[in-house]
Parts: C-alpha cells; structure tokens; sequence
C-alpha cells in the first residue's frame, strides 16, 4: 500500500540514465534553438549544448512540457503498477512547471507536487534522499513532510562567467542590483530556499577569488556534517570542475553519495558557463 512513484524535471540536473539507475521518473524541459525544440538530455547532451554556445547569434529560449506530454508521463507511471505518485519540481520562481503539475493534482490518482525551491542538483539531490527513504517503506506523505522539513539543508552554489544569460533570462533579479556595473565583481550565487529565487550568496574580486570562496563556503559547510550528498557541476568550465575535484577530495570521499554533473542545457541557457557545488546535509 505504500508503494509510489518519484517523478523529477530536467531542471533537477538529474540526467535520464541517473533517473533510470535509481528508479525514479524523468521529465525533461525543452531548449529551443533556432527554432527547432529539443529535449533536455534526450534530443541534445549537455557536451553538445556548450560546445556551440558561443556560437549562437541569439541566447537560446527554454520553454516546459506541455499538459499532453504531462498526461501521458501520469499514464506512463499508472500502466507502470502506481496510484500514487510524487512529483518533485525545480522552483515555482525559476520555472511554469510547477504550477502545471499542479493542475493535475485533484485527478483520481493520489499525487503531490512538491516544490523544491530549488535548482539543480539543490533540486536533485531531495529527489535521491526521497527514493531513498520510499526504500525504507516511508509513504508518500510521509516523505513529503519530511521533504519540506529538510528541503533547508539542500544548497547550491555557482559562479557564472558572465551575467548576460542570467540577464536576459530575466532571472538576475536582486543579482543584478547588488553587481551594478562593477564588471571585476564576481558572484557566488544560490538559490533562497525560503522564496525559491537565485540571490547573491557572496561577492569576489574576479573569478580566481570567486572559486575560492565557494570551495571555503562548501567546506564551512561540511566540516560538522556526518552524512551528506555531494554534487561537482560545470557547464562549459572543466578547469574549475577538475581543480574541486583536487581541492573537496577529502568531501568527496566521505560522502554517503557524490555525483559529477555537465549542468542541463535548459539550466545553461539560463546561466551560461559555470562552476558549482551542490551539497545535501542529511544530520
């Protein structure tokens, strides 16, 4: 009776072949490009997407899935043996997706749409630690609650090579004022996990300083923690990516579960390069 299903979004960094080893449900946002459409990590890989970003004429456009594609994901999982279905999304201020899961709340299937406040793996990293605790014979609720209790503990931070994507995306919101027109200034960015919008976590003197206080922050972070997720992203930034691999070597090792992501080209297009860490304390 207490069997359910896990549904994430693409927005979760989470890629299908993850999806799939874990066993949970995948479903992807679209990036548009000149305008042709295409499914995150199924119709283009994130090596693909930043290999020709910089050569783009225009900042690419995402857009979610529609109501139909939505419908058929529910019958998908429903033909699969489940009523019951947990549906974990990127935040309601970064993306529609939420509220259109949302819609198909009140159908004769038992389904909650939880709203991760989050972005990436901040996002997937909840999806994990959800599966696992359904393992442990939790109910649906039940995971729930404890998936608003503990969504707090789930963060992510990231240093982007330049602010025009977030820009036009229209999600620079108080980024963008706290950075003026200092160009030299370098953010570490996060998402809030009580509003669900990026801001900024700290400031540095250019990329070299940014890196650093993100690898201090994520330290600070985890020198108390006993159990916890860890997550090294890039998009486009592998000599970041490769130097926190070197420098969290002593996290990464003692971590319960630890994941290598290329960041989703529907988050990228709203980014660009990047750098980041996400990190998921347990206890």
């Amino acid at each position: 009776m207490n069997k359910f299903a896990i549904m994430v979004d693409s927005g979760s960094d989470i890629t299908p072949e993850l999806a799939k080893k874990i066993g949970i449900y995948y479903m992807p946002m679209y990036l548009n490009l000149n305008n042709e459409s295409f499914k995150d990590n199924v119709e283009i890989t994130s090596a693909k997407f930043y290999e020709i970003l910089d050569s783009l004429d225009t900042i690419p456009k995402t857009s979610i899935p529609s109501p139909f594609e939505i419908k058929n994901k529910l019958e998908e999982i429903k033909n699969d043996g489940y009523e019951n279905i947990l549906i974990i999304t990127i935040s309601d201020k970064l993306s529609g997706f939420n509220n259109l899961c949302e819609s198909f709340s009140k159908g004769k299937m038992h389904i909650r749409v939880f709203n991760s406040k989050n972005v990436a793996m901040g996002e997937g990293h909840l999806a994990v630690f959800a599966k696992e605790l359904a393992d442990e014979g939790k109910t649906l609720d039940e995971v729930f609650e404890i998936l608003e209790e503990r969504k707090k503990d789930s963060t992510v931070f990231f240093v982007v090579n330049t602010l025009k994507y977030l820009k036009e995306g229209g999600r620079i919101g108080a980024v963008g004022s706290m950075i003026g027109q200092i160009l030299s200034i370098k953010p570490i960015i996060t998402c809030n996990q009580i509003t669900g919008s990026y801001e900024v976590f700290k400031k540095a003197r250019g990329k070299n300083r940014a890196y650093s206080e993100l690898i201090s922050s994520v330290k600070d972070k985890l020198n108390d923690a006993k159990d916890y997720y860890l997550t090294i992203t890039h998009g486009g930034d592998k000599e970041d990516f490769l130097k926190a691999k070197e420098d969290l070597s002593i996290f990464v090792s003692k971590a319960n579960k630890y994941f290598e992501t290329e960041l989703t080209p529907s988050l990228g297009a709203n980014t660009g390069p990047l750098f980041g860490v996400g990190l998921f304390k347990i206890n």
